[in-house]
């Protein structure tokens, strides 16, 4: 390393050391900041006036103890110095969020997606979808725009995941763009909440259309699939809508008084109708939920897990599967604790959030 590197790289590692600190400890004093960081007052001079003329951190009060001599005044982190967007992508609707770095939503929009938007969702027409609707979060407030500092995209759809799509958005925007399977921005959301803070291991089940199992190990997400019968078949394909589906069309046959025999099959409309006691329904859920404690039991001997979280679309049929789940399991628990996303609905895109301000805070 030159001479001339060497002063540069201090300077950036220093000015890392005291924001991070800020972030984390503030508000806090410069005083305080030179004792943690053993740094000279001068040193510490320097770096904060900078960081307040780019409006990375503010100054707020003064320091209430009784000191004596001057009052000491406080910094803190300023969370709207840059501001980040998540976008999720599912079958019937496209939601974005602009959030601040403490996570906190400043506004929000949804396109509904309808039969005649369907062919927009291709390789070459989603980014001017996704552009559209980072423009109505913009419309929200018109200083958005110059603090946009990443975006992160989350859905069922392959397409979120082409790194061409990427690319042309970053490109579009200069700014970071990447893409998090919903699966693993639920573990992300899981992490806040109260009962999985500080956990370093626990599963998230993501049950759907397409569904899968995120296991969450000390900060790093892996997707895998939920194992395979007695058989060997796996078992993603039974434990989704089609699944649930095709179980209830074949017992048409001995339940013909079913609500479920005249009606459009739905994977909701099949949970409602177990809700209610509906025992073609009622079959049909049991069965499922069978699979799913074989599968979880599987996932247990492998990962040593003792929270399992319950997300995707069928969120809403919660109250219904996870009992069904206990008593499948019955003595077999070992332990496993299981319920659903603690923010429901929106895990995913409040996961993708979170990633998203990782990926802006590497640019402060």
């Amino acid at each position: 390393m030159s001479q001339t590197q060497h002063p540069e790289l201090m300077r950036q590692h220093n000015r890392a050391m005291v924001l991070a600190t800020i972030q984390r400890q503030g508000p806090i004093s410069r005083v305080e900041l030179a004792q943690m960081l053993d740094l000279n007052a001068a040193t510490i001079s320097r770096i904060t006036r900078l960081l307040l003329d780019e409006g990375v951190i503010l100054e707020e009060g003064e320091d209430e103890s009784k000191n004596v001599g001057r009052k000491r005044v406080l910094l803190r982190f300023n969370n709207r110095a840059q501001l980040v967007a998540a976008i999720r992508v599912d079958e019937t609707q496209i939601t974005g969020i602009m959030a601040d770095l403490s996570g906190a939503i400043l506004t929000r929009r949804t396109q509904l997606i309808t039969p005649f938007l369907m062919p927009a969702l291709s390789a070459s027409e989603l980014p001017t979808l996704l552009l559209t609707l980072i423009e109505e979060l913009f419309e929200a407030n018109p200083s958005y725009r110059s603090q946009f500092s990443a975006l992160t995209l989350t859905g069922d759809s392959d397409l979120l995941q082409q790194q061409t799509l990427q690319d042309t958005l970053q490109t579009r925007l200069e700014i970071p763009v990447a893409a998090i399977h919903p699966a693993a921005a639920v573990a992300l959301a899981e992490t806040e909440s109260e009962l999985l803070r500080g956990e370093t291991a626990f599963l998230t089940l993501y049950l759907g259309v397409q569904s899968c199992c995120c296991l969450y190990l000390e900060g790093k997400t892996r997707i895998g699939g939920l194992g395979v019968d007695a058989d060997g078949s796996p078992l993603h394909s039974r434990l989704c809508d089609g699944g649930l589906i095709a179980h209830v069309q074949a017992g048409f046959a001995d339940c013909p008084e079913s609500v479920l025999t005249t009606r459009p099959l739905s994977a909701r409309l099949i949970f409602e109708a177990a809700r209610q006691r509906d025992a073609l329904a009622l079959r049909a859920v049991t069965h499922l939920a069978n699979d799913l404690a074989n599968a979880l039991l599987w996932m247990r001997s492998l990962f040593a897990v003792q929270h399992v979280v319950l997300s995707g679309a069928w969120i809403y049929a919660a109250d219904v599967l996870i009992p069904l789940l206990h008593t499948a399991l019955g003595a077999h628990s070992g332990g496993l604790l299981l319920h659903p996303a603690h923010k429901r609905d929106d895990a995913a895109l409040l996961g993708a959030g979170k990633l998203a301000i990782s990926l802006a805070e590497t640019t402060v």
